[in-house]
C-alpha cells in the first residue's frame, strides 16, 4: 500500500510546484500570455518606455527583443511541461527505476535553466538599447507595481 502511495504523493506534489512556474506566464498552448495578462504585460511595458522615454527606434529594438525571447520561451515551456508530463508518468510506473526519474528531472531542470538564461539574455539586450540617462532612471522603475499604484515611494516618482 505504502509503495503505491509514494510515487502518487510525489507525482502530485511535483505537478503543483510547476503550475505556477509554467502556468503564470503562460497561454494555453504554453506560449505568451493571452488576455488579461498579455494586455498587463503590454500596459506594463508601455508604461516603462514612457517613463523612460524611449525613442521609436529604441521601442521597435526593444519590443523585437521581447518578440525573439518569447518566441524562444513559448518553445522551451512546450518542452518543459511534455518532460515535466514524462516525469510524471516515470513516477507512477512500477517498472520505472531512480535513476530513471533523477536523469527526467536534471533534464527538465536544464530547460528551467535555458529560460532563465535566455531572460536575462534579453534583459542585457535591452539594456543594450538604452542611454545611459534611461539606464540611471531605469533603477527607480518598480517593475512590479499593479496598474495604477504608480512607483514605489522613494524610488522615483511617489505612489498615487
Amino acid at each position: 500500500m505504502k509503495a503505491r502511495i509514494l510515487p502518487a504523493l510525489l507525482a502530485v506534489t511535483m505537478g503543483l510546484a510547476t503550475l505556477p512556474a509554467t502556468a503564470a506566464f503562460a497561454g494555453p498552448d504554453g506560449g505568451r500570455p493571452h488576455g488579461d495578462m498579455q494586455r498587463m504585460v503590454e500596459r506594463r511595458m508601455d508604461r516603462m518606455f514612457k517613463y523612460l522615454e524611449v525613442t521609436p527606434e529604441q521601442r521597435t529594438k526593444l519590443k523585437e527583443i521581447h518578440r525573439k525571447q518569447a518566441e524562444f520561451a513559448k518553445g522551451q515551456r512546450l518542452t518543459l511541461k511534455s518532460k515535466e508530463h514524462e516525469l510524471g508518468l516515470l513516477l507512477k510506473s512500477p517498472s520505472a527505476t531512480k535513476d530513471q526519474a533523477l536523469a527526467k528531472n536534471r533534464e527538465i531542470d536544464g530547460i528551467k535553466q535555458k529560460l532563465s538564461e535566455g531572460r536575462i539574455q534579453s534583459w542585457f539586450e535591452s539594456r543594450a538599447v538604452l542611454t545611459p540617462d534611461q539606464l540611471k532612471k531605469m533603477e527607480s522603475f518598480d517593475f512590479g507595481a499593479r496598474e495604477g499604484k504608480g512607483f514605489r515611494r522613494g524610488h522615483g516618482e511617489k505612489a498615487q
